[in-house]
């Protein structure tokens, strides 16, 4: 599609859709949680004014059929700082950190309408920019000067506020590719680190990208993307970063960061509320270790780290081959059952209520299991992937992370890493998967394959 100038194909359906068991369907998503990521999420209702920005009017918006109204707020009616006109956006999950309100909505409104990457420009491009001016790289874009804060930046909660004027501008030379800073930045920070400054400003880039490729840290107490999550518990999203081809709290990490450090009873400064014999025994049903929401537990018990992140890689899987939405699936906890656990097999059960094939929670994790083995095999095939990839992502995580000062242990967090092979039946000393594991998933295909290529665990 790159190569045609193509953006996108847009197909819209006229028929229906038929579910296996309408009834059962609907009893499900009645009856499930309404609680959302967090313990208290708050609801709809009707349009409201936000207290801070009383002449905007804004409503906690839900997707479709969807039981909860999530945390995603509307904003609607915003009038531009910038150009003209109102905008009506949904303030989900990444921001600009703009001078007003008004030039938020307005440079989010835009970056949609271009088709552009916002997640990529707010927490990457535009503090990556703020970087190389303190390093005396570039000043101003088409005559507009970039702020910097005072201190040199090194987390995303310091960098400075954009005007509006600025960010509009940066977006348009961005999606039309206008001048040598526009064109390389259409590509993604990383690729024009390389391209802008003689090269000058892509050390810059990793307090931002580990490895320098791919996407933000996001969720693993680096840089600051996503939300606070303190030590030992950003264990798990390192080793998921570790292991995955691309930003796995897009899919794979919210389940434990943003859902399940919300409930356990000690998190960093958190204090959530349900008691910690509870949470060890919710842990101890779901997982089969109810060490992983302890906090004293971090490198001597690897396990406790190594199994919550392969059980939701495993989970995540599933539940985007469904098209389901990792705000709601998979829950852990839930105050509205007596011992605090929630319903983990709503995923299974939705299935078989839409298709009529009968599955249970067991087939879906193995399920989910089979996809993470396919693209490992992918990526060890067609990219080289070893655990050299993997180690080399661990050694770019290793400054300071951003809630409480915690470097990472590369001597401890090794062993760790094996843990984490081990229990996937892969070979630790190479990452790959063993023929044992792949045939066990009714992959045997797949092992000769990678056997034919010496690439077999």
């Amino acid at each position: 599609m790159g190569s045609k100038r193509l953006k996108a194909i847009a197909v819209r359906g006229t028929g229906g859709v038929a579910v296996a068991d309408p009834q059962r369907l609907l009893d499900l998503c009645l009856n499930a949680s309404r609680e959302g990521l967090r313990p208290a999420m708050p609801g709809g209702g009707p349009p409201r004014r936000r207290p801070d920005q009383p002449e905007f009017m804004v409503r906690r918006r839900k997707c479709g059929f969807c039981a909860t109204q999530c945390g995603n707020q509307l904003m609607m009616d915003v009038p531009g700082e910038v150009t003209p006109g109102t905008y009506n956006v949904e303030m989900m999950c990444y921001g600009f950190r703009s001078t007003s309100m008004r030039a938020h909505v307005e440079t989010r409104a835009l970056v949609h309408d271009y088709g552009l990457n916002g997640w990529e420009i707010a927490f990457g491009i535009i503090p990556w920019l703020q970087m190389c001016r303190q390093h005396g790289l570039i000043d101003t874009i088409d005559g507009h000067e970039i702020p910097v804060p005072d201190e040199e930046i090194f987390a995303l909660n310091q960098i400075a506020a954009w005007p509006g004027e600025l960010t509009t501008r940066l977006a348009r030379m961005i999606a039309l590719r206008e001048g040598e800073l526009g064109d390389a930045l259409a590509d993604g920070a990383c690729y024009a680190g390389e391209r802008l400054f003689g090269g000058r400003g892509a050390e810059l880039l990793d307090r931002i990208y580990p490895r320098r490729v791919g996407e933000t840290n996001h969720w693993n107490g680096h840089w600051g993307t996503g939300g606070d999550i303190y030590f030992p518990f950003w264990l798990v999203p390192v080793l998921q970063w570790c292991i995955d081809t691309r930003d796995p709290a897009s899919d794979a990490t919210h389940g434990y960061s943003t859902h399940l450090l919300s409930y356990v009873p000690e998190h960093g400064p958190h204090r959530g509320p349900v008691p910690m014999e509870a949470a060890r025994a919710v842990c101890a049903k779901v997982y089969g270790e109810a060490g992983v929401c302890d906090p004293t537990l971090a490198y001597e018990r690897p396990e406790t780290k190594a199994i919550p992140a392969i059980w939701h890689h495993d989970r995540a899987m599933a539940m985007e081959s469904l098209i389901l939405c990792d705000y709601e699936h998979p829950r852990i906890f839930s105050m509205e059952s007596d011992d605090y656990l929630a319903d983990t097999a709503l995923m299974a059960k939705l299935y078989s209520a839409c298709t009529g094939v009968e599955t249970c929670e067991e087939q879906l994790q193995r399920a989910g299991e089979r996809i993470m083995n396919l693209l490992r095999a992918i990526d060890i095939r067609f990219h080289g992937r070893s655990r050299a990839v993997d180690w080399a992502t661990a050694e770019s995580l290793t400054l300071p992370a951003f809630t409480d000062g915690v470097v990472l242990d590369l001597e401890q967090f090794a062993p760790m890493l094996d843990t984490y092979y081990r229990l996937r039946g892969w070979n630790p000393a190479n990452g790959w998967p063993t023929r044992e594991r792949l045939r066990a998933l009714d992959l045997d295909d797949v092992a000769d394959t990678l056997a034919g290529e010496g690439r077999l665990g």
